[in-house]
This record gives C-alpha cells, sequence and structure tokens, in this order.
C-alpha cells in the first residue's frame, strides 16, 4: 500500500509525536502557526501563502500550477454545461457535477441514514457517507490539519487547503463564517450556539 517514502510522510505527517527525534520545521510567514515535520508538506504549506500561479485572464492566484489548471477551464464558456431548471443561472465545468446538482432541484434520489433513530435524509450519497461516519464516532477523513489544536479531517486536499485558509488564515484566529464548533465537525447545517 505505502512505499519507503509514502510511509514517511504518512508517519511525520499523520504522527508527528510519534518521532521526537525529527525536529519540527515552523512556517516563517508572520502570523502563521502552522508546523510540520515533513520537508515537502512544508514546502507546500509555503506555496499557499505565496500563491506563485496566476491566472491571465483575471489575476486569481494559485498554490500549484494544477490548480490554476483547473480554474482555467471556468474561462472557458464553451467547456461549462449550465443548469436548464427554471431560475437557476448555475453551471458547471463537469457533466458528473451538473448531474448531482439537478438532484437538489429534483429531489429525486433520496439518500436516508440508517442510524437506528436517526431520520435524516441527504440529496448526495457523499454526505450521507460522512454523517453516517459521525454516527460511528469516526473523524471523518485521511487528511488532518495541522495546525495546533485543530482536529479538522476531510477526503479532499481541496476542501482542506480552503479549511486551512478560511479557518487558520490570520493566525490561529478564526475567520470562517461557515465554521462550527468543532473544526471536524465542518457542517453548513450546524450553526454557532447564540450568545
Amino acid at each position: 500500500m505505502f512505499g519507503p517514502i509514502s510511509m514517511n510522510r504518512h508517519h511525520l505527517t499523520q504522527h508527528p509525536d510519534a518521532f521526537p527525534d525529527v525536529p519540527w520545521m515552523e512556517c516563517s510567514h508572520t502570523g502563521c502557526e502552522y508546523r510540520n515535520k515533513y520537508k515537502q508538506e512544508m514546502k507546500a504549506h509555503e506555496m499557499w501563502h505565496t500563491k506563485p500561479f496566476v491566472c491571465d485572464q483575471c489575476g486569481h492566484t494559485f498554490a500549484t500550477n494544477y490548480l490554476l489548471g483547473k480554474h482555467m477551464s471556468t474561462h472557458d464558456p464553451s467547456l461549462k454545461v449550465r443548469c436548464e431548471w427554471p431560475g437557476c443561472d448555475k453551471s458547471f465545468v463537469y457533466e458528473t457535477q451538473l448531474k448531482k446538482h439537478m438532484n437538489t432541484h429534483t429531489g429525486e434520489t433520496v439518500y436516508p441514514c440508517k442510524w437506528p433513530g436517526c431520520e435524516r435524509t441527504f440529496l448526495s450519497k457523499s454526505y450521507l457517507g460522512v454523517h453516517e461516519m459521525r454516527h460511528k464516532g469516526i473523524r471523518v477523513g485521511h487528511l488532518k490539519c495541522q495546525w495546533t489544536g485543530c482536529e479538522y479531517r476531510t477526503h479532499v486536499k481541496a476542501t482542506l487547503a480552503r479549511h486551512v485558509l478560511n479557518t487558520h488564515q490570520n493566525g490561529s484566529e478564526v475567520v470562517s463564517k461557515r465554521m462550527t464548533n468543532e473544526c471536524n465537525l465542518m457542517d453548513r447545517r450546524v450553526k454557532r450556539p447564540k450568545k
């Protein structure tokens, strides 16, 4: 499953405290408290600060050339598929995105939670899967936020990157408008308690 390099990366990023002899590397950007024990991860993190890849059409910047390439397809209308639902002006780069989106209009496919006593339903199979994992007490996702004290996890690298930018971009101060009370419970349906 893992090669020697992948295993080393896994150990140092997911279980850093198991290696007290390996020194922590800290981000050099002012106000950033990110730290890691794996050099390549630190380099990748630094790219999120500098975002050297610039879209020549809109000026948006990206940490990787891959993300810039994905973004470029958003500027080409011929590559987009539009939602034809009356009053909906959304368009998507991929047909699969449109198909999932259409279910939000039709509600044709509903995925019910099978957990005893839970009556929640979801319009997305992946949202149901995440919900059921939470019932089982599983911290969701194999990608873990490396910020000290943050337990946020996800399966999607772009989602983790968005979490870091929205939640930790001003040092350890929380700046996300959609943040819940605990990082590992990012869910649009959960709201902060009223003061």
